[in-house]
């Protein structure tokens, strides 16, 4: 994050650095609670036997006294992109993240991310593990997933590997990015397996209750799974070569973690 959107908000460590914590006292957290813990900046969603009427009225108990502030609209965030390099000699093995913009959850394109990434890096038969992993034989672990946010995201690849297979690795991912192609089967097979990723999600209602309510703060929409594997479906090969087409042009962020 920080070598993707550098000194912004999104760049920051989600701990915080010592010299942002060890200040920290019960005024600040009582002030950050204040400032954003209010009603108009809350999604209330229920699953269950719940009683519409009766959910109502309990959290107009809850937060009726509690007064709504201003809450301004988050900017798009500018994706700076370079190189970051952490050295950590006591680790075992080096992690490598490439790292590009994508697009944020309410984006009508969004999903096609979802796709690439799990044609790219997701399960054995994914075009990254069947050359790095199988034919290459430089790391047993390669992964790709799209990260989003409200109001930007980032398409990741990461690897963890041995510390001296680092720059192999790099040129690698870059060898199958800019050499591959994406065919109808690719794209059929990405498609079914997150209609199953989803619908396995919705199984349990504490996972579904997660599920839809982190969507439904990004885009302020209910997905529900019917909408979705319609959306699905409507995805072309050609939108997805399009889209993959524009991702290898960008300019990536590059992070490495390890023995540099």
């Amino acid at each position: 994050m920080e070598s993707s959107y550098g000194k912004t908000a999104l760049g920051g460590r989600i701990l915080g650095t010592k010299e942002s914590l060890t200040p920290m006292t019960g005024a600040t957290l009582q002030a950050y609670h204040d400032k954003w813990y209010v009603p108009n900046n809350v999604s209330f969603l229920a699953v269950g036997e719940v009683d519409h009427d009766q959910l109502v009225a309990d959290l107009n108990d809850l937060w009726s006294d509690i007064p709504a502030r201003e809450i301004k609209e988050i900017p798009e965030w500018k994706y700076i992109g370079g190189e970051l390099n952490t050295s950590k000699p006591e680790k075992e093995m080096s992690l490598v993240a490439v790292c590009f913009k994508s697009l944020a959850e309410r984006h009508d394109k969004a999903m096609h991310y979802d796709i690439i990434a799990s044609i790219l890096g997701q399960g054995k038969a994914s075009k990254l593990h069947k050359e790095i992993v199988d034919n290459q034989q430089l790391t047993s672990s390669v992964h790709s997933e799209n990260y989003f946010m409200k109001n930007a995201g980032i398409f990741m690849i990461t690897s963890s590997c041995k510390h001296d297979k680092i720059s192999e690795v790099k040129a690698a991912i870059f060898e199958v990015l800019n050499t591959m192609d994406i065919s109808a089967e690719d794209l059929n097979s990405a498609v079914l397996r997150i209609k199953t990723d989803k619908k396995s999600e919705m199984l349990s209602p504490a996972e579904a209750f997660v599920n839809v309510g982190y969507s439904y703060t990004n885009t302020g929409e209910i997905e529900t799974l019917d909408n979705l594997n319609a959306h699905l479906d409507s995805i072309t090969l050609a939108d997805i070569q399009d889209i993959f087409n524009e991702l290898k042009v960008s300019e990536p962020s590059i992070s490495v973690v390890g023995k540099v």
